[in-house]
């Protein structure tokens, strides 16, 4: 039995990797997908192959958050299921690294999430139990020296996303916040930084996956399945938690 049957769905960053694995099993498991993305013939190209609603989003303007949740209100009446799966990665040494990087990293990872819950909140709150699902990363519990402001960006969107399980809670809305964070993913992104680094694709990629303890790279669609996890009524009791599905790589010492 489809376990997200009749829900509404509005997966932003779905146009690629993570995202668009999630907004395919949402769709699978019987969701109306709405997918955001700030690029409109991308967006409109993956919501075909997916069988979803493209919606125009760029996850870092207000005015786009309001018009998304606003045309899915008038489509559907209903808002259920809020992923944010919008992310990108900046590396840089510390000491290289400027302000208006870090900012951009703040304002895409944790930024974005704020803007997407309270754009949203009114419209999940009308709709009964309801589902954020925020997309974070094992580097903000593994520090990188080179990824400090994303680290940071994630660490405070999970800081963020606790607070909003809070506010749901106490005031009795059924809306449940959680956080998955990933660690290698085998995305298009993941590849290019493998081909970005100084040694050969083979070595490198033999050096990054050995980061884990598992030893490889996890899917897109094993964090599709968490999320599928957080998104159905299988994670009714659950709100606030942390979820890694990184191959051990958060408890290497």
């Amino acid at each position: 039995m489809a376990q997200l049957k009749e829900k509404v769905a509005l997966v932003a960053g779905g146009t690629g990797g993570i995202g668009e694995a999630i907004a395919r099993k949402l769709a699978e498991e019987g969701a109306r997908v709405y997918l955001g993305g700030r690029n409109p013939g991308k967006t409109a190209t993956a919501a075909a192959a997916l069988g979803a609603v493209p919606v125009r989003l760029d996850v870092g303007s207000a005015v786009d958050w309001k018009a998304a949740v606003a045309s899915i209100e008038t489509q559907e009446g209903r808002l259920d299921v809020l992923v944010n799966a919008q992310g990108e990665t900046l590396l840089a040494p510390f000491e290289e690294a400027t302000l208006d990087q870090f900012r951009q990293m703040m304002a895409l990872n944790a930024e974005s999430v704020f803007l997407g819950a309270q754009a949203a909140l009114p419209l999940m709150r009308k709709s009964g139990p309801g589902s954020i699902i925020n997309i974070g990363s094992v580097i903000q519990a593994r520090p990188n020296s080179s990824l400090a402001g994303y680290g940071a960006s994630k660490a405070a969107m999970t800081a963020l996303s606790k607070s909003l399980a809070l506010h749901c809670a106490e005031t009795g809305s059924g809306i449940r916040v959680n956080v998955i964070h990933p660690a290698g993913i085998l995305t298009p992104m993941l590849d290019r930084a493998i081909h970005d680094m100084d040694v050969p694709y083979d070595e490198g990629r033999a050096m990054w996956e050995a980061t884990h303890p598992l030893g490889r790279f996890g899917t897109p669609e094993e964090i599709a399945s968490a999320a599928l996890y957080f998104a159905s009524d299988l994670s009714g009791f659950t709100t606030g938690t942390e979820l890694y599905v990184d191959g051990g790589a958060a408890i290497r010492s």
